[in-house]
């Protein structure tokens, strides 16, 4: 259940980021960053038992959660509901 949710609001968070940019670049990169600092730290647990710092993975999450508020800025929120009515 927690994938689903955090799925779909990664997914609407994208969407947004998306509307607001309107570009494709953005959304992809904050995308891999996520899956990277995921795949990093379940990789270094599960195959090679290294056992690792949370920070490897709490760190590039920050920083693109710290992206994510910065694109979605409550200044620019009007562009895109704007091009949400548009679509």
């Amino acid at each position: 259940m927690g994938q689903i949710l955090s799925a779909t609001a990664l997914g609407i968070i994208f969407c947004c980021i998306y509307l607001r940019t309107r570009s494709l670049l953005w959304p992809i990169g904050l995308h891999f960053v996520v899956d990277v600092s995921a795949g990093a730290s379940s990789l270094a647990k599960g195959t090679y038992n290294i056992p690792v710092s949370p920070y490897y993975s709490i760190i590039p999450l920050l920083l693109s959660v710290c992206l994510m508020l910065f694109l979605l800025r409550k200044s620019k929120q009007s562009q895109i509901k704007t091009s949400f009515r548009q679509n």
